[in-house]
């Protein structure tokens, strides 16, 4: 066999290893810090934003995991005699597994009813990025919003658009019933960074979206994009900023 080798330079006075050590996320914590103070071009580097989602996504996944291992352990198949046909992960391990999933630097997976607790309000959007770091936009300058109520299971939006919300429980995937976000990936990320940002924006808040994380004053959300072409590996992130309720919705 014959295997072709690249050879990258990790030495410590490299311009690659500066790039990596500069905009490395340690921790969920970290990563929200920087999501924070990112409401403008100028205030943190782009690929430290990447880093900041992708942190905060592959944490959500692996605590979803964990989760979904701990509920399929509690359906175990008997046979007649009542003994387990698959041998479940010990509690031991489990519970292991779990704290660190759940407790890792930080991150905290919500149940279903705390996330929509908290979704509960008015959102204005901070930023739209992709985890390959070839966009990110901020919307300080463009103002895109919405208000969801979670005791009725709607919202409204900047886009004079309103109607009902549903929320998958099993994979924290919230549906605008009926809204349509048009073609998502290929081009859709070209499109808003030569300007179409405001159309292009609308298009990714009608598509599905799955809440990775959401507190008193964040929400970081993943499009979930149902037929990715085979070249669209991405994945499309939005993070809203909190505002009081009424900020915008009472101006339209």
């Amino acid at each position: 066999k014959v295997y072709n080798t690249a050879y990258i330079d990790l030495d410590k006075g490299s311009q690659y290893y500066r790039m990596l050590t500069e905009n490395v996320v340690r921790s969920t914590r970290e990563a929200r810090q920087v999501l924070l103070k990112a409401v403008d071009a100028g205030e943190v580097d782009r690929m430290k934003i990447v880093q900041a989602l992708r942190s905060i996504s592959r944490h959500f996944d692996e605590a979803l995991t964990v989760e979904k291992e701990q509920e399929a352990s509690k359906n175990v198949p008997v046979d007649y005699a009542g003994r387990p046909i698959i041998t479940a992960r010990s509690s031991s391990s489990t519970a292991s597994a779990l704290s660190t999933a759940l407790g890792m630097d930080g991150y905290v997976l919500l149940d279903a009813t705390q996330i929509l607790q908290t979704l509960d309000g008015e959102w204005r959007l901070q930023l739209m990025g992709d985890k390959k770091g070839e966009g990110v936009d901020f919307f300080n300058s463009t103002l895109m919003w919405q208000t969801i109520d979670t005791s009725q299971m709607d919202y409204t939006s900047s886009n004079s658009q309103s109607g009902v919300l549903k929320f998958e429980e099993r994979d924290r995937i919230l549906y605008r019933e009926g809204a349509s976000g048009g073609a998502v990936g290929g081009g859709l990320f070209e499109a808003l960074f030569s300007g179409g940002k405001s159309g292009v924006a609308r298009k990714m808040t009608n598509v599905p979206q799955q809440i990775l994380s959401v507190d008193a004053a964040l929400l970081v959300t993943r499009a979930v994009v149902a037929h990715q072409a085979a070249d669209n590996v991405k994945d499309y992130y939005s993070v809203w900023r909190r505002v009081e309720t009424g900020t915008f919705s009472k101006k339209k």
